[in-house]
């Protein structure tokens, strides 16, 4: 079974309508997707599909988290904000490691969690400087 490079075209195309219909930005996915695959290409950690992976996360914080800084921010040019999606990619795989990471140390010692929670909850309440 070959993919024709048309074949592939119309269904990228497609999808990209399907998107745009449902409310989401494809250059956000675009750009997000762009950083999560450089940050993948620089990371010397993780197998491939873990890297590859990070592509689809960094499009995901993309997705969801380039309108809300854009509004934040005021940012009106539409360049400035696919910049912006585009860092957030990369900013997405990266908390998407680190919570990949804490998920792996709680799970080997899941006591741990609810001391560092009650250790948290104790410094907010504590009225000490």
């Amino acid at each position: 079974m070959t993919i024709r490079a048309t074949q592939l075209f119309e269904w990228l195309t497609a999808v990209g309508i399907w998107l745009s219909a449902n409310g989401f930005q494809v250059s956000h996915i675009i750009g997000g997707f762009c950083g999560g695959i450089a940050r993948a290409m620089i990371s010397k950690t993780g197998t491939r599909t873990e890297r590859l992976f990070g592509g689809f996360t960094g499009s995901l914080f993309a997705v969801y988290l380039t309108p809300l800084i854009a509004w934040f921010f005021g940012v009106p040019d539409p360049a400035m904000v696919n910049a912006i999606a585009f860092a957030i990619g990369l900013l997405g795989m990266h908390i998407g490691e680190a919570l990949l990471n804490l998920a792996k140390l709680y799970s080997r010692n899941p006591g741990k969690l609810k001391d560092d929670l009650r250790e948290i909850v104790l410094r907010l309440i504590d009225k000490r400087d």
